[in-house]
């Protein structure tokens, strides 16, 4: 009795896991994934324009905030996040790591007093975000390290707006590599104490511990570790 009540249903279930099995072992399909709205319309741009074009058939739904949105309850496959989570409850797989440094522009430089030492940065402009009221910072050639107590002129919470006063013209900044990246290149703006540099911002992938991820997933994840390691 047992046997004839539930045999269609246990059917069901196995075809059921079956294709969900199929559906996870291929390229195709929907994947949804948080990012940071600003590392994303920025050093992420291309890198996200190659996936999907290279992967046409996985329907990428690209949730992009600067604020740390609930993994679990946004349902999403994987996030990406500038800096590690102290939720235990959650895999990360570190995917690059990106060092700061000082931006400001040659007019803003010709119009202030000379920098050559971080204690100069006391006569500058600073324009910073309200995540740090000091910079730890480290020489590139000596190891020689130095704490920077700020005092900013102006102070964000969204390090795009930070690069916005700096390039016009308004002070000097400690920001990620990838977030200036363009206007270095440019040359908007040019470094400042070039052999000083900031904290690294590490870009992690996040995904809930209970969860495999699948192979879209996994094929992103690598996709973004790949991309970081050529730009950088």
């Amino acid at each position: 009795m047992y046997f004839q009540t539930y045999v269609e249903l246990i059917e069901q279930f196995e075809q059921t896991h079956r294709q969900l099995n199929e559906q996870k072992a291929q390229l195709s399909g929907k994947l949804k994934v948080l990012a940071p709205l600003n590392i994303s319309h920025g050093f992420l741009k291309p890198m996200w324009l190659a996936f999907t074009k290279q992967y046409p058939d996985i329907q990428l739904e690209l949730l992009l905030n600067n604020q740390l949105v609930d993994l679990s309850k946004s349902q999403a496959d994987i996030a990406i996040r500038v800096r590690p989570q102290a939720d235990s409850m959650l895999h990360q797989k570190k995917l690059g790591s990106v060092d700061t440094l000082f931006v400001s522009t040659k007019a803003y430089l010709n119009s202030a007093s000379a920098i050559k030492e971080p204690a100069d940065l006391k006569q500058h402009r600073l324009i910073g975000t309200t995540l740090r009221n000091k910079w730890q910072l480290t020489n590139t050639q000596t190891n020689a390290t130095y704490t920077h107590m700020c005092r900013f002129a102006t102070t964000f919470n969204d390090t795009g707006f930070v690069k916005y006063l700096v390039c016009d013209e308004q002070g000097i900044a400690l920001l990620p590599r990838f977030e200036v990246i363009d206007e270095l290149k440019s040359q908007q703006l040019v470094q400042v104490l070039p052999h000083w540099r900031g904290e690294n911002r590490d870009i992690y992938a996040i995904w809930p511990s209970a969860r495999l991820l699948s192979k879209k997933a996994v094929c992103l994840k690598q996709f973004i570790t790949d991309y970081i390691a050529e730009q950088l």
